[in-house]
């Protein structure tokens, strides 16, 4: 068991997170799995105000009836045991720790429904690119819809990574830094075309396909507002993100008869369960149909 003073539990507790941090990027971790890993920690550490090699299975039970009070779904408290769990792993392997107390608990937690997923019909993606006034606004809706890309994903995408010859885009990190080829719709050809010789035009630094009005790469919350900006004009009342168009290209493949493998190799699932999800969606809309 370690014994912190004042100060030097502060720097000892926080090299042992840098370390922990360290070690999640080297098994494939993104930026924002790692730091929402490292929140739920610090939230779990302010929550028992002690130190984690004083934790007690009592603590976990007390922090988890904590959560349920605050009505956080299930999955949202599931999410906070397993990156308790994955620490408290870590701290038995470098033997900070002799005791694992989540090997003395056992997490019992009621299944809750996930919230339905936002997608529009294909009649409102139409509606949405008919009133896309600039290239960008185009290329944002190819690439969340047309493209089936995830917010960071279009955030990152280099214009050295849209092969025009070869009708692809190439994913280079992707979720858990997955890679994937993307297909580019032979409909929206034409479209790339046009913006990426726009974009040479440009004199800018940052080899970004997609940029701001100064000139630096287009983060992915630029590119949310971009699309409200273009749902604003339409009638379309419902909550649309990002993600509700990449849920609604992988919906609409389905419904047009395209297999669940290849719906899973385009949106870069690693499981194939997670596009079921879509097929189960598509099934329910049907239903409402009938």
């Amino acid at each position: 068991m370690l014994v912190f003073g004042n100060m030097k539990k502060e720097i000892t507790e926080k090299a042992y997170l840098t370390r922990y941090k360290r070690e999640l990027y080297s098994i494939g971790y993104v930026k924002n799995t790692v730091c929402t890993k490292i929140r739920c920690l610090i939230n779990f550490r302010a929550f028992t105000k002690k130190e984690f090699c004083l934790i007690t299975e009592k603590d976990l039970f007390v922090f988890i009836r904590h959560l349920q009070k605050k009505g956080l779904h299930s999955s949202t408290i599931q999410h906070y045991y397993t990156s308790i769990v994955q620490f408290f792993v870590f701290l038995e392997r470098e033997l900070i720790i002799t005791r694992n107390p989540c090997n003395f608990y056992d997490l019992q937690l009621i299944k809750q429904p996930k919230k339905p997923r936002n997608t529009i019909s294909q009649q409102e993606v139409k509606q949405l690119y008919k009133l896309a006034k600039k290239r960008k606004e185009t290329m944002v809706l190819h690439l969340a819809y047309g493209c089936g890309l995830r917010a960071k994903e279009l955030e990152r995408i280099n214009v050295a990574h849209v092969l025009l010859p070869q009708k692809i885009i190439k994913v280079v990190k992707g979720k858990n830094n997955q890679h994937r080829i993307v297909p580019i719709p032979l409909t929206m050809l034409l479209d790339f075309t046009t913006y990426l010789h726009y974009r040479a035009s440009l004199k800018v630094a940052t080899n970004a396909l997609l940029v701001n009005c100064r000139g630096n790469r287009l983060k992915a919350y630029s590119a949310r507002v971009v699309l409200q900006d273009i749902i604003k004009r339409s009638a379309i009342t419902k909550h649309i993100t990002l993600h509700s168009l990449r849920h609604s290209i992988a919906t609409h493949l389905l419904q047009n008869g395209m297999p669940t493998e290849q719906v899973q190799l385009f949106l870069g699932h690693k499981q194939l369960e997670t596009t079921e999800i879509y097929t189960r969606v598509s099934s329910q809309q049907l239903k409402q149909l009938l």
